[in-house]
């Protein structure tokens, strides 16, 4: 009975999605301009709406708000919106983040957990490339 359960759960299953990856604490410089370069949107913005993961059934298509503060890349609104995806990444309304934004298989704005995005850090190395990397 057991064997006929598990053989019934490997084929009822059509897919499955993990969510990990190995982002380095501080990039070098080849990988940090290798992100930049593939990332459609990077920005530091502040979260002015987010999702209610709690009441929310699916993370796929839930978007956060953002007014954007500075721009190094794509980012030509004043606010902008961005797809959480299956792999979100935690935003809090009022709190202010570094965003690497990606377009994902239907062609939206997307961060993830492995996008580099991370709260803001006034004065960081990152910040430092980012300015010159965006002139």
């Amino acid at each position: 009975m057991k064997l006929i359960v598990l053989i019934f759960m490997l084929f009822a299953c059509n897919a499955s999605y993990a969510c990990s990856c190995a982002i380095p604490a501080y990039p070098s410089k080849k990988e940090f301009i290798a992100t930049f370069n593939s990332a459609e949107m990077v920005f530091v913005g502040i979260v002015v709406s987010d999702v209610d993961l709690k009441k929310s059934f699916s993370m796929v298509d839930q978007e956060v708000s953002l007014n954007v503060i500075e721009n190094f890349k794509g980012a030509s609104e004043k606010t902008q919106k961005v797809s959480i995806g299956l792999c979100g990444f935690e935003f809090e309304t009022g709190k202010t983040y570094l965003v690497y934004a990606y377009k994902d298989y239907y062609g939206k704005l997307s961060v993830s957990v492995c996008s580099f995005s991370k709260k803001y850090a006034k004065g960081s190395r990152e910040l430092k490339l980012l300015r010159k990397a965006a002139n």
